[in-house]
């Protein structure tokens, strides 16, 4: 007959005339002499029994181990469900058995994964004793990147500036806390110009970074390109001025520049006061300059003409003294012309005085002077005068 033991799989010592138990878990032991059968498919280890033996057939009994009312392996250490950013936590598994030595078996199935290094898994960790016992435990791993981008370097504010000191763009960088490069894509609109003063605008930068997992920072510039420079002139323009009815400036001469606008557009007005004779007046000048987006500046000058200057002979003028031995010997007085600056040609007055000698009535009978004198004057009463002098010797 089989015989019945209730003993622990930790320890087990017996002899065959008596047993002694050592119990550290609850296990049902059945020991059958050799003899018998029916021991197929049945867990077992032999013991062999120490001498005295009682019964002659019975020099092995074997154990069969038929069924366990204690714990199998059990986990000491488990690991929880993680979720990390690029890469996954280390973690640990340990069981215990108190049997057998435990094997623990790692198992994964994929939930999902792409090609950035996110995923998720279902990991199964398999405790087994020698006995094939075993604890399952499972838990879940998911690695993912949900951080976006940093920059490197300071995003440049906000600014106003004026027309001509736009810079180039800075070089702005970024990195990422999964990946390795970062590349960051650059874009510049220029938005404003259709105000109708083009050199007023906005410049709007944009820096874009995107990591592999579709993160994004982005970050955005505006520069405001305003004109509110006033244009300036080219030429001094004085507000008082005097010149000659001749050398009037040409007020077209003046033009302005400006640091935004290539093409200033200049305004002239005139106000004409008379004087006391034609070529002697004010002209009281405007002059305005406005550039593209409507900066202006205004110059004003009150220019005074004068006509000073005499008319001027035209050709060669006859000699100054001349002296004849009669009257016959003087010559028809020439016509003289004379020119003036402001009048053009001149109206000649020409005058003859007969100056006898001392006691005589007549040049022409006694000898004397005959003064010639030609007179131009202009409208302003500036004169030319020439005199010419033949003295008469009356000799004959």
């Amino acid at each position: 007959m089989p015989l019945h033991l209730v003993i622990g799989c930790g320890a087990l010592a017996f002899r065959l005339d008596f047993i002694e138990i050592r119990l550290d878990l609850t296990v049902v032991i059945t020991l059958f002499e050799l003899t018998q059968p029916n021991l197929i498919d049945v867990k077992a280890f032999v013991h062999q029994l120490p001498p005295p033996i009682p019964d002659p057939n019975a020099k092995m009994v074997l154990v069969h181990i038929l069924s366990r009312n204690g714990p199998g392996p059990q986990f000491t250490s488990l690991p929880i469900d993680q979720n990390s950013q690029c890469e996954e936590l280390p973690f640990q598994a340990v069981a215990v058995d108190v049997c057998s030595d435990v094997e623990v078996v790692e198992t994964r199935e994929v939930i999902s994964e792409d090609a950035c290094g996110n995923y998720e898994h279902l990991v199964t960790l398999t405790a087994s004793d020698g006995c094939g016992n075993e604890a399952i435990h499972q838990f879940t791993i998911i690695v993912q990147d949900t951080i976006a981008p940093d920059w490197n370097e300071a995003i440049p504010a906000d600014v106003t500036i004026g027309c001509g000191e736009l810079e180039d763009a800075p070089v702005i960088t970024a990195t990422d806390n999964c990946d390795e490069a970062i590349e960051v894509v650059f874009s510049e609109e220029i938005v404003g110009e259709e105000t109708g003063c083009s050199v007023e605008y906005q410049v709007v930068r944009t820096w874009t970074a995107i990591d592999c997992s579709g993160n994004i920072q982005s970050a955005t510039q505006t520069i405001s390109v305003v004109d509110e420079s006033l244009p300036e002139w080219d030429v001094e323009i004085p507000a008082v001025a005097y010149v000659e009815c001749d050398a009037i400036p040409d007020p077209s001469l003046v033009t302005a520049s400006d640091n935004c606008d290539a093409e200033v557009e200049i305004t002239f007005d005139e106000v004409f006061e008379p004087g006391p004779c034609p070529n002697r007046y004010v002209l009281h000048r405007t002059w305005t300059a406005t550039d593209e987006c409507g900066n202006s500046i205004q110059a004003t000058q009150d220019l005074t003409v004068l006509d000073s200057t005499a008319p001027e002979w035209v050709g060669e003028l006859p000699p100054a003294q001349v002296t004849v031995t009669s009257c016959d010997d003087i010559p028809e007085p020439p016509v003289l012309e004379a020119v003036d600056n402001c009048d053009g040609e001149t109206l000649v007055i020409f005058n003859e005085f007969y100056s006898p000698a001392s006691g005589c009535t007549d040049v022409c009978e006694c000898g004397g002077v005959v003064v010639r004198t030609w007179i131009s004057s202009d409208a302003c009463g500036n004169l030319a005068t020439f005199v010419q002098y033949y003295s008469v010797l009356n000799l004959e």
